[in-house]
């Protein structure tokens, strides 16, 4: 979904896990070393009729702000971001 920095320089991503016939979920990743770490996974919770809550979108929002994440990278800066990891 999106990649973005913290106030550290620490690379992050947010993202979404699907899987047939179980519940989304919504996660966030901090590059560690040469390694990705979970730090957030949250069931993003779906409706029948198409209708979505909203709180675990807000949840993941409340997150990111606690651990000072920026605004979110553009294309080339996050493929920046990531060349400088190899």
């Amino acid at each position: 979904m999106s990649a973005f920095e913290l106030a550290t320089g620490q690379l992050c991503r947010e993202y979404e896990l699907a899987q047939l016939g179980e519940p989304g979920l919504v996660s966030v990743a901090c590059r560690k070393a040469s390694t990705w770490q979970t730090r957030l996974a949250v069931a993003k919770p779906e409706g029948g009729d198409g209708y979505a809550p909203a709180s675990s979108l807000e949840t993941v929002d409340a997150f990111l702000t606690s651990i000072g994440a920026g605004q979110p990278l553009d294309a080339e800066a996050e493929k920046k971001a990531l060349a400088g990891w190899k």
